[in-house]
């Protein structure tokens, strides 16, 4: 989180990518594990990461299809992945 505030995005991502999948077992909510993805999806789509983030925002819409960010971050990365 610390990288993130500070700009440094690539050590942001390397260090999330720690994390993240161990977030709740070592008891983080539901609530702080979608904090963390938001950041990681931050830090991610400024760094042209967009295979990882297309992973994570599709799965993201599976769940809240009705979410504008989630649908505009989307439509983002098609367009930058190309057909």
């Amino acid at each position: 989180m610390i990288a993130h505030a500070q700009g440094e995005l690539l050590l942001a991502i390397a260090e999330l990518e720690l994390i993240l999948p161990r977030l709740q077992q070592t008891g983080g909510s539901h609530a702080q594990t979608d904090l963390f993805e938001k950041v990681y999806l931050d830090a991610l789509i400024p760094t042209s990461e967009y295979h990882k983030a297309l992973s994570i925002l599709e799965k993201r819409h599976a769940k809240r299809s009705n979410i504008p960010i989630i649908q505009r971050e989307l439509a983002y990365l098609y367009k930058e992945l190309g057909p």
